[in-house]
């Protein structure tokens, strides 16, 4: 900006853009009222050390430059007593000095979508827990999952690597609002808190994150791929953000210690703690109110000894029937309960096999085979009683034991969950 003659002789600021000050001539325009007198402005405006004119032009016309190197202008100011202007002249007069000064602006960021998904040994996710920037049910305690963010650019580009961020998170106090009434945030961390960070055992903290087709969208925005992570901090690192495209995060989480059934909300900021510009969407998830009963338990009996009484050699028995009760849950899904026999005559090889002799095999129910080796009708949820004919390959031994599976309603190789079975009794029937 300058001064410019205005009515009356009153004097009034001029401006001109950024471009037109790098011009030998005026292009100025009066701001406010209309000025009477439209004054031309011809000295240089030279770029000081950087361009055209260099420190040659400032040393010949040293009041008016650009000082790109601290992003300033500094301009004589001078008019005549009649309004008119001539280049340098000596009807001029200055009256004072002007620096005007602009700022580089900011990127600006703003969380604008999330997804919550199960997790995998890798930088893809698994299966999603919940909709686009839908509130999700975390897996049981100990299991992992993971939260894909975007973070759309205004303003300005994001060069690369241009701005460290963290993950946050809160116990909910009413709402996950973007204005995060009533909670008190913390740092996500590594090693603490009861929800922390997941180390995967194949991926590594930082590596770029692979994309998936169920992945969050941000309207049509262009969206950049970012890194996977495991800890903070985190940035742009793989490449710049354009303004107006989004960056995407995959972060690994586990809920360690979280009582079941407590919701908590998530966000990042810059790395010092401050906030993002603006926050469209705040991710939510509830913490699984599924318990720690593991998946499986195997229990194993002591040895049994067929012998008769004064018997000490060559005693070879038959063994013809186990029988069992059991009660099995059938909460969140059905429970299951599964036998092996193991027998020996040197009370030393102990090899558990099924109904049919090969340890691929169990006794009981839903196992395969069972209506031929077996009989009950094996009802859900209450105490029943099953009988099976044992396999005939552990006849002409002496020695015995048995084991047996109980696993949740999870499966037997599911997470951990809130339902065991029960095994009340067991007989097992053999003949001298």
């Amino acid at each position: 900006g300058r001064f410019m003659a205005g009515t009356a002789g009153t004097v009034q600021l001029g401006l001109q853009d950024y471009s037109g000050m790098n011009q030998a001539t005026g292009g100025w325009l009066a701001a406010g009222a209309t000025a009477t007198t439209a004054l031309t402005y011809t000295d240089n405006i030279v770029v000081g050390g950087v361009a055209s004119g260099g420190p040659v032009g400032m040393n010949q016309n040293p009041e008016d430059y650009l000082d790109t190197l601290n992003n300033a202008a500094t301009l004589r100011l001078r008019t005549t007593a009649d309004g008119a202007t001539t280049s340098n002249s000596v009807r001029q007069w200055d009256f004072g000095m002007v620096a005007v000064q602009w700022v580089k602006t900011k990127p600006l960021f703003n969380q604008s979508a999330y997804r919550w998904f199960n997790n995998a040994d890798s930088t893809d996710v698994g299966s999603a827990l919940a909709a686009q920037n839908t509130a999700a049910t975390a897996p049981t305690q100990g299991m992992p999952f993971r939260l894909r963010l975007l973070l759309h650019i205004s303003d300005r580009q994001v060069n690369a690597s241009g701005q460290s961020l963290k993950l946050q998170f809160a116990q909910q106090a009413g709402a996950c609002d973007t204005s995060f009434t009533g909670e008190t945030y913390s740092d996500v961390a590594a090693g603490s808190g009861v929800i922390r960070y997941y180390n995967n055992a194949t991926p590594a903290d930082g590596a770029n994150l692979t994309a998936n087709a169920g992945d969050p969208t941000h309207s049509s925005d262009t969206i950049v791929n970012q890194t996977y992570e495991e800890a903070n901090n985190f940035s742009n690192a793989v490449s710049a953000i354009p303004k107006g495209q989004d960056g995407k995060w995959d972060f690994a989480l586990v809920d360690n210690s979280a009582i079941g059934g407590t919701i908590y909300c998530f966000r990042a900021v810059k790395s010092d703690g401050s906030l993002l510009n603006t926050y469209t969407v705040i991710p939510e998830i509830t913490t699984s109110t599924g318990g720690s009963i593991p998946s499986s338990g195997t229990y194993e009996s002591p040895v049994f000894d067929s012998a008769q009484t004064g018997e000490t050699a060559g005693i070879k028995s038959g063994f013809n029937t186990i029988t069992w009760a059991e009660n099995r849950p059938s909460t969140g899904g059905a429970t299951t309960v599964k036998f092996q026999l193991a027998s020996n005559t040197d009370n030393a090889t102990w090899n558990y096999v099924g109904p049919d002799g090969t340890a691929s095999t169990w006794y009981g129910c839903g196992q395969a085979g069972f209506s031929n080796y077996c009989s009950g009708t094996c009802p859900n949820d209450v105490s029943t009683t099953n009988i099976c004919r044992i396999s005939p390959d552990h006849n002409n031994n002496r020695y015995f034991k048995y084991k047996f599976t109980l696993c949740n309603e999870t499966g037997c190789s599911g997470s951990n969950g809130t339902s065991t079975p029960l095994v009340e009794k067991v007989i097992l029937n053999w003949s001298p």
